[in-house]
């Protein structure tokens, strides 16, 4: 047998092999995407957002909730939007919500289910954030809540607060 017809043969055997091999493989399947499954969106929408439930005032912000010194609510919620850092993971950057906590700014917010800014204020301070209830300043949640009354229209950034006077502030619009 010369050197080219068994280069040759060793060619057709290895074609024969490849051949019997891929016929015992059974084909994978292609899943077909169903063709009205509408496609996935982006990233998951907010909650829907639940009332607000009414709490008793915490101990610790109690005391604070007598003041009657007035502040400029701008000056109260300047100082909000820094402690609001401590809400962005679960009520977003803007207060816009994601899929892990509703929005608190702007369309879809559930501001108004807490009735006044002091039933705001305690449920804030009484469980947010959820992760660390009660971990933010008195003030500080003085500071959100205003922060928050500004930013949805509840108030006018000249309007002067109190921790007394937030009763007094209806959330509904």
């Amino acid at each position: 047998m010369s050197k080219h017809s068994r280069y040759v043969s060793v060619i057709l055997i290895g074609l024969a092999l490849a051949t019997l091999v891929a016929a015992c493989q059974a084909p994978t399947p292609t899943p077909a995407a169903p063709a009205s499954k509408p496609a996935a969106p982006a990233s998951k929408p907010a909650p829907t957002p639940a009332a607000i439930p009414v709490v008793p005032v915490p101990a610790s912000v109690s005391e604070m909730l007598k003041g009657t010194t007035t502040t400029p609510a701008k000056t109260l919620a300047d100082a909000g939007q820094k402690a609001f850092v401590a809400c962005t993971a679960c009520h977003g950057e803007k207060g816009q919500g994601n899929e892990f906590g509703p929005s608190v700014i702007g369309v879809g917010s559930n501001l108004s289910t807490a009735g006044n800014a002091q039933n705001l204020f305690a449920f804030m301070a009484a469980q947010m954030p959820k992760d660390h209830a009660g971990s933010l300043k008195p003030e500080e949640y003085l500071q959100v809540t205003t922060y928050l009354l500004l930013n949805n229209g509840l108030v006018k950034a000249d309007d002067a607060i109190s921790p007394a006077g937030l009763a007094k502030i209806s959330l509904k619009p």
